[in-house]
């Protein structure tokens, strides 16, 4: 894990405590607040993101070249009360405005992860529906619909204005991978079901669920 002290957004550097000493330790730290419609920006509600630069390089088709500071050092520190070793780098803080910052962490965390299922889990919080596999034994099982089962569920947890808040969330999502470019199907296969399954949830919040009409699938002739 990582831990960044109090933060003044006029450092160019700061310092941060890496727990983990076996993992790769960052590169830079992302300074992330909200990319302005017209007008200077604001800087409050600065959220921070200790980050490796080839991540978001290697994913993001808009990503701009990071300079490397030369004043990064490391120092072996204590991170905890328990005397617990760690590292503390001085990283160089990299300010980057985006459309939507409260959903840039799902962004983010989906490029070092690739793990459709905690995005959804985000951005969908109900228990999704199971689903068998075929084998051997039972070729052809009968799961339900999961979209649509996720959108039942959804209903009978949420009210119709928290659904709205949850699909807002996913428009952030969007706009963010967007703007930057994002080239991970991971990232956009989260994005699209989860917008449908909230979607389908919504629709049948509010006794409407022929306004999320879903295509009966048709026999294939030979």
């Amino acid at each position: 894990s990582v831990q960044v002290p109090p933060f003044n957004v006029a450092q160019t550097h700061t310092p941060v405590n890496v727990t983990d000493t076996s993992a790769q330790l960052p590169t830079h730290l992302l300074a992330v607040y909200k990319r302005p419609a017209h007008g200077k920006a604001s800087t409050r509600g600065v959220q921070l993101h200790a980050t490796h630069n080839i991540v978001l390089a290697a994913h993001c088709a808009k990503w701009f070249k990071l300079a490397k500071s030369s004043a990064v050092t490391e120092t072996s520190v204590t991170v905890n009360a328990g005397g617990a070793p760690g590292t503390q780098l001085n990283l160089p803080v990299v300010p980057l405005a985006v459309p939507h910052p409260a959903s840039f962490m799902y962004l983010l965390q989906t490029l070092y992860t690739h793990k459709v299922s905690w995005l959804l889990d985000q951005l969908v919080p109900v228990q999704k529906p199971s689903m068998a596999l075929p084998t051997p034994q039972n070729p052809n099982p009968q799961n339900p619909h999961y979209i649509l089962e996720t959108g039942r569920r959804v209903a009978a947890r949420f009210t119709p204005q928290a659904i709205v808040q949850m699909l807002g969330t996913v428009i952030g999502l969007w706009q963010n991978a967007i703007y930057l470019g994002i080239s991970d199907r991971r990232l956009w296969v989260g994005i699209d079901w989860s917008w449908d399954m909230l979607l389908t949830g919504l629709a049948m919040s509010i006794g409407r669920p022929e306004l999320v009409p879903r295509p009966q699938p048709t026999a294939v002739k030979a």
